[in-house]
């Protein structure tokens, strides 16, 4: 009980205060316009300034432009982000597993471990009953080249085959 009436003195004391204080520091009402008034003028005087972007890029598209000429002579795997790959399918024989993917054009592709997929040179690591593990490098903030790896599921039945 004790502590809320403090609690509410403590914040009507705050207020009252924040007034007082805030009354005293308030300009008479034409010397603030009087100095608008001045501020107005000084920058009118001032130079306009034009922007001329002719010969200059656009600072809102990306440094990084995907290029289709390298793309094209690659196998279909590695046209391809790994994010749009499925995997549809695992087996197992004496040599170990292999899984069957496919690309967001709706064809198939066998591979097994060390197969390149991806567009940032990944390499298959490792292949399980339910899934596959892709490695690709890439730089990390210290400028260092390092591995990143992806884990690519087996597709849920309610989704389907396209």
């Amino acid at each position: 009980m004790r502590e809320g009436v403090f609690i509410g003195v403590a914040f009507f004391l705050l207020v009252f205060f924040a007034n007082t204080v805030r009354s005293e520091v308030q300009d008479e009402p034409g010397e603030a316009s009087i100095l608008k008034q001045s501020a107005m003028e000084d920058v009118s005087n001032l130079p306009r300034f034009k922007y001329n972007s002719q010969g200059r890029r656009d600072p809102f598209l990306s440094f990084v432009r995907p290029s289709e000429e390298v793309s094209k002579g690659l196998p279909p795997l590695q046209q391809v982000a790994l994010s749009s790959l499925k995997l549809i399918g695992v087996a197992w024989s004496g040599s170990g597993y292999g899984a069957m993917v496919q690309a967001p054009d709706g064809k198939s592709y066998p591979v097994k471990r060390g197969t390149k997929m991806g567009t940032n040179q990944g390499r298959i690591k490792d292949i399980g009953p339910k899934e596959i593990i892709v490695e690709e490098p890439y730089l990390n903030i210290f400028g260092r080249s390092d591995l990143k790896q992806t884990v690519i599921k087996l597709y849920n039945k309610k989704e389907g085959v396209e």
